[in-house]
């Protein structure tokens, strides 16, 4: 049966649901599960431009994230590169999980913010793409072109809250290691399962192609809209920092921020929950002003599809840029009361549409069209 938050939602006589919410007797109450829905009062869309402020990729699922200025996405249906690309998966569900064929899992599978909020906020992560460049004299052919996942953890401390300076002054706890390797995942896996109590093994989707990492062809992500939009778990999601601070007022706490709903992508610019009225609308990536004509162009082409809202769940309890001073907040029931014409949702999911480069200034644009998949 749907849950009481879901059923609120449902409540009120101007909504016309449009895709049924599906829960499957095997899903947890607190799953991430999506609907694309319309409201028939909706007021005109608006052509105000929502500007880019923050771009986070988050590489292992349920750690933090990293905070990037600029990302290009070469091809339609991609992701970030490597978000949630990795993940700690609970070993007494290792049957469930083939590197070889991955099929989407539920969040209740991993160790991650979902499962374990308060131990996950613990840590700040680094996370490092290194290409290694092609040499012809080099004899290790093997080894040419081959990429390298650094990931480096510190712990939070509650006297020192800025992650940078945690970075600059204080020793890892773990890492620098290289994921991408058998090795690497293997460390990883030893240190979680120590430090959570919990026996985990960092798992990756294996390239189609090889037996190599290297592709970001499955995303560990905790929604199944981008299966339910294109086949394909790879997504994005957007936060409208205005909707955060509309929440953050009204449930008394001013002090809420976006990260705490872990966004790939935060836009400020429009009115708090207008971002629910363009579901199914596609945006056009533009270049700041600031950027030069021949910056400009090869800026160009990334197209967005905003696809569904984001249904809340106990893993946004927690907000890790405030841990451990802050308390938890039940954000789906917090949600639900202050809110009942949106019930436990904020956030949106988008597909990509179209390769190109999204940037920190730059702005989405609603397109004239609806956009292709």
């Amino acid at each position: 049966c749907p849950s009481p938050h879901l059923i609120m939602w449902m409540l009120p006589k101007k909504i016309k649901l449009i895709t049924s919410i599906l829960l499957s007797s095997s899903s947890s109450p607190n799953q991430s599960s999506t609907t694309t829905t319309t409201t028939s009062s909706a007021s005109p869309l608006s052509t105000t431009s929502m500007q880019i402020t923050t771009l986070n990729r988050y590489a292992i699922k349920g750690l933090g994230p990293d905070t990037l200025t600029s990302i290009e996405i070469t091809k339609p249906h991609e992701t970030f590169p490597d978000d949630r690309k990795y993940a700690l998966l609970q070993s007494k569900f290792d049957s469930k999980f083939d590197s070889t064929n991955p099929k989407w899992l539920h969040k209740e599978h991993f160790l991650c913010a979902f499962t374990k909020p308060e131990f996950m906020a613990q840590f700040i992560t680094r996370y490092e793409i290194l290409e290694e460049e092609e040499d012809d004299d080099d004899d290790d052919n093997d080894r040419n072109g081959q990429q390298t996942n650094m990931l480096t953890l510190w712990k939070r401390d509650s006297t020192m809250m800025n992650e940078d300076a945690i970075k600059e002054t204080c020793p890892p706890i773990f890492g620098p290691v290289d994921i991408s390797t058998e090795h690497g995942k293997s460390e990883l896996s030893t240190f979680f399962s120590e430090m959570s109590g919990v026996t985990v093994k960092c798992v990756v989707a294996k390239s189609s192609k090889s037996s190599t990492t290297k592709e970001h062809t499955h995303q560990f992500g905790n929604t199944q809209a981008g299966i339910k939009s294109i086949n394909d778990t790879r997504c994005i999601h957007l936060i409208n920092a205005e909707t955060v601070k509309d929440v953050g007022t009204k449930i008394g706490v001013p002090t809420l921020t976006c990260t705490r709903f872990r966004p790939n992508v935060i836009i400020e610019g429009l009115e708090a929950w207008k971002e629910f009225d363009y579901i199914g609308k596609s945006f056009t990536c533009v270049p700041s002003s600031s950027s030069s004509e021949e910056e400009e162009e090869k800026k160009k082409g990334i197209k967005i599809k905003f696809v569904s809202r984001t249904v809340r769940c106990a893993g946004v309890g927690v907000d890790p840029l405030d841990y451990p001073e802050s308390k938890v907040l039940d954000i789906p029931n917090l949600l639900s009361k202050h809110f009942p014409e949106h019930g436990p949702y904020l956030g949106v999911y988008a597909i990509i549409t179209q390769g190109g480069c999204i940037n920190v200034g730059d702005t989405l644009q609603l397109c004239d069209d609806d956009g292709d998949e």
